[in-house]
Formats: C-alpha cells, sequence, structure tokens
C-alpha cells in the first residue's frame, strides 16, 4: 500500500542502552507537515516453551514499569543472530530448558505509535533441562515457574498476567483452553499450582 506521507528528515535526538530516540518529519499528500518521535529498536523474540505440566514462564522486575512482571521468555537479537537461534538462546538463560524443536507462531509490533520494535514469536518442544543462564541481575533475581494451561488462564483475567507480548503469544499457541471457572480473584501467591524450577548453580 503506498503511503501518503513523505519522509523529509531525521534528527537523532538521545540514544540508550538498547534504543535511539529519533523524531521524524513528514508531509502528507495534502500539504501539511508533522513530526513524530520514535524509539529505534533492535528486534527480539518471544517464546511460549511448552514442558511436561505447562508453560514455562518467568516473573522478573522490570524497571520501566517499576514491577514484577510475568513473562514468557524473551529478549533482544544480537547483531546478525538469526531468530531462532535467539529464541533458543533466551529458552536456556530465563528458564533453563533448551529446545528440540521451534516452530514459528508469528510476527508482532509491541507499539507502532512510538516504537519500531518487531517480535518473532515461537513454539518451544521437546524441552531438555539444562542450567539457567541469567544474562543480568534481573534474570538472575527471577521467579522461574512452570504454568499449567488452566492456571495461565486465570492469572490473565485476574491481572497477573499483563505482559500483552505473552499473552498474545500464549493465545497463538493454543495455551488457554476454555473459559476460567468463576473463582473469584486469585489470592495473593499467584504461584500456588505452579511446579518451581529446580534450583540450579549458576
Amino acid at each position: 500500500m503506498t503511503s501518503p506521507f513523505r519522509l523529509i528528515g531525521t534528527v537523532t535526538l538521545g540514544s540508550g542502552v538498547f534504543n535511539t530516540l529519533e523524531r521524524d518529519h513528514l508531509i502528507a499528500d495534502d500539504g501539511r507537515g508533522l513530526r513524530r518521535d520514535r524509539l529505534t529498536h533492535p528486534g527480539a523474540v518471544a517464546v511460549v516453551a511448552i514442558g511436561s505440566a505447562g508453560v514455562w514462564m518467568i516473573r522478573q522486575y522490570r524497571s520501566a514499569v517499576r514491577d514484577w512482571i510475568w513473562e514468557i521468555p524473551a529478549g533482544l537479537r544480537e547483531p546478525g543472530e538469526a531468530p531462532e537461534a535467539t529464541a533458543f538462546r533466551e529458552c536456556v538463560e530465563e528458564v533453563g530448558r533448551a529446545p528440540g524443536r521451534l516452530d514459528e507462531l508469528g510476527r508482532l509490533v509491541s507499539s507502532p505509535g512510538v516504537l519500531d520494535e518487531s517480535i518473532d514469536l515461537f513454539l518451544a518442544t521437546d524441552l531438555v533441562a539444562v542450567p539457567r543462564r541469567p544474562a543480568d541481575a534481573e534474570e538472575a533475581l527471577a521467579d522461574v515457574v512452570e504454568v499449567p494451561p488452566a492456571t495461565l488462564r486465570a492469572m490473565i483475567e485476574d491481572g497477573a498476567i499483563i505482559n500483552a507480548i505473552t499473552i498474545a503469544a500464549l493465545a497463538l499457541a493454543g495455551c488457554m483452553p476454555g473459559p476460567a471457572p468463576p473463582t473469584g480473584r486469585l489470592p495473593a501467591d499467584v504461584t500456588s499450582g505452579v511446579r518451581e524450577s529446580p534450583k540450579e548453580e549458576q
């Protein structure tokens, strides 16, 4: 589809650890000009890792939202790294599981109004337990659990899982069967009924 906007210039406003803030200057077909700020992103993957009892999840602190967030394994692509290689690496680093098989689930953009991040989604099966290799302090201090499908849906409907990428990937993988039973709000300890990952030396 032909765009009704023409990019006439881009100015770099600043740089961070992973992102660059840029301002695009555009002109519409009707002559109106506009400015739009955007964050550039190297690209990422997210992985639905299916174990014998459910989906492997990680609960880690996210400074951007000042809170602990439940997520599936996910992370940035290294320069020149294939998405499948990133998916394999993130499963090992975050939940200590090496996928025997990886299947593509699709691709999404997380926040196209301000961010050019593109995320490749994968389904990981035939998992083999390996030592976790946390890439940073957030991952090292994270909780890792295997969550049954019925509990996953209840956590989403209760608001315990709010990561949009995680919810979309779980839906594409078919990991939320049927409506959750009307049991009211979950207890404060949402990890009840899930199996903890074996403790391993880092």
